[in-house]
């Protein structure tokens, strides 16, 4: 069965791609295998942490990657939701910006039910602005499809790594 074929949510993974922005390009050149593999294995793949201009972006890296579709969240979002072209070609997409900056979807029909795949980032330390970005997610979904939830299926992922103090701020 081809990767078009599916009758369920299809394959998917999500990536947080770590500053694809300011990656030497030794570890741009590892980053760009990982999701290459990442787009042969899956329909979907959602990269988080990109940190760089949807130009450079896609002129420096998803235009390395064969036979995707980016999807870009707009409002500094730092996400991209990449989809296998045949997928995408076979099915009536929609790409839908939730929240400003703070989520977005794709979106699409197949077999009488909707199935939608989302991408989010909370904000890390503030408490207050990350409930309410879940808030208006959720009225944002229900305002969309809250009629017909129960032939909808959601995917949803991204960055969610909540800080309370400024030492959870550094990676390790």
């Amino acid at each position: 069965m081809g990767k078009a074929d599916y009758d369920v949510f299809p394959r998917c993974a999500w990536y947080n791609i770590c500053h694809l922005g300011s990656s030497h390009e030794t570890r741009l050149k590892s980053k760009l295998e990982n999701v290459q593999a990442l787009c042969k294995r899956n329909v979907i793949v959602g990269l988080s942490e990109l940190h760089c201009s949807e130009g450079r972006c896609q002129g420096s890296f998803v235009d390395h990657i064969s036979n995707v579709r980016p999807y870009y969240m707009q409002g500094g979002g730092d996400h991209v939701i990449l989809v296998d072209v045949a997928f995408q070609q076979a099915h009536d997409f929609e790409h839908v910006q939730l929240v400003s900056g703070s989520s977005h979807c794709i979106s699409w029909s197949q077999h009488s039910k909707r199935y939608v795949f989302v991408a989010f980032r909370f904000h890390p330390s503030d408490a207050r602005m990350r409930a309410q970005q879940i808030r208006d997610l959720k009225a944002r979904l229900h305002s969309l499809w809250g009629n017909d939830l129960d032939s909808v299926t959601f995917v949803m992922g991204g960055d969610r790594n909540f800080v309370t103090s400024a030492d959870q701020k550094q990676s390790s």
